[in-house]
């Protein structure tokens, strides 16, 4: 469990690198794919309570109708993780729901890798879920292939 929870702190600190790092790049700082919205990245971990957030971009919303669904979704709007240790590409899977039981996206591998094992030995619980940015695919550029949707997730750890 320790080895996990210490895998779950370094993904929890690499998130929030990447929000501050957006502190120091220009407004015109652009690599498509992997470091746009870096302000919408969060991590942050409390080792006296066991309390975490995260706030990581949704994956693979371009598929399997995601995109229409998530036209339909607002900052705000609670969010639910759905394991999914049946997925062919990672059994480690947590899916993203909305309230009205619609796939938005899943949960990045990297995330899903480390929080799982805690999860289905009963280390980690899921507190808070929510959309905390979205930016759909119908007000990006006419060039975007994907929405793009962050959500934020608390819970504690132990």
């Amino acid at each position: 469990m320790d080895y996990d929870k210490e895998l779950l702190i370094e993904q929890i600190n690499k998130l929030e690198e990447k929000r501050k790092l957006s502190e120091t790049v220009g407004p015109d700082y652009f690599e498509p794919g992997r470091m746009e919205y870096l302000e919408q990245y969060a991590g942050a971990y409390d080792a006296d309570t066991g309390s975490f957030l995260i706030r990581f971009e949704a994956k693979g919303t371009r598929y399997n109708g995601r995109t229409a669904q998530i036209e339909k979704v607002n900052a705000g709007d609670a969010i639910r993780l759905k394991r999914e240790p049946e997925n062919k590409f990672n059994s480690n899977n947590f899916v993203l729901m909305t309230e009205k039981n619609f796939d938005v996206g899943n949960m990045p591998a990297e995330l899903c890798n480390v929080i799982a094992p805690l999860f289905d030995a009963g280390e980690l619980t899921v507190d808070s879920a929510k959309v905390s940015f979205v930016d759909p695919i119908s007000k990006r550029s006419r060039h975007a292939k994907q929405a793009v949707m962050f959500v934020e997730v608390g819970g504690k750890i132990g």
